[in-house]
């Protein structure tokens, strides 16, 4: 995961492998290969990929103002999001969610202003404190 050891054709073969696949992946897998991905600062290659790799992968439509690398990046929020709802994330899952949110809201602080209210409210509450604790 470090951007000096970065080999864009092998990044490209990444992007488009994730793409594709993107709906068999499990929490774990889906967070790792997105943290890759933005730590690689390589989700623009997503705009690169062959249009039927999303499709192929089952990814939400990309809007016509909406970046590459800000699509990616809800398509795996929104994932994660209907993820937990099937099964809630473990204290280990959520820790590692919300590590890739840091680092993507550290590096693409304005695309994660972007986001959709709702896709911006779950990643929040992935922070919240539960009550019982408090």
């Amino acid at each position: 995961r470090k951007l000096a050891h970065l080999h864009e054709p092998l990044a490209e073969l990444l992007v488009e492998r994730f793409l594709r696949d993107f709906r068999k992946y499990a929490v774990h897998p889906l967070t790792q290969t997105a943290w890759c991905l933005v730590e690689l600062e390589v989700l623009d290659l997503a705009g690169r990929a062959p249009p039927e790799a999303a499709v192929e992968g089952g990814l939400p439509q990309r809007s016509e103002d909406e970046g590459a690398a800000l699509w990616l990046m809800r398509a795996v929020l929104e994932r994660m999001e209907e993820q937990n709802g099937e099964r809630a994330l473990t204290a280990t899952q959520q820790k590692y969610v919300q590590q890739l949110i840091r680092d993507y809201h550290y590096k693409h602080e304005v695309d994660y202003g972007l986001l959709p209210q709702r896709t911006k409210a779950f990643c929040k509450s992935l922070f919240d404190v539960p009550s019982s604790v408090v």
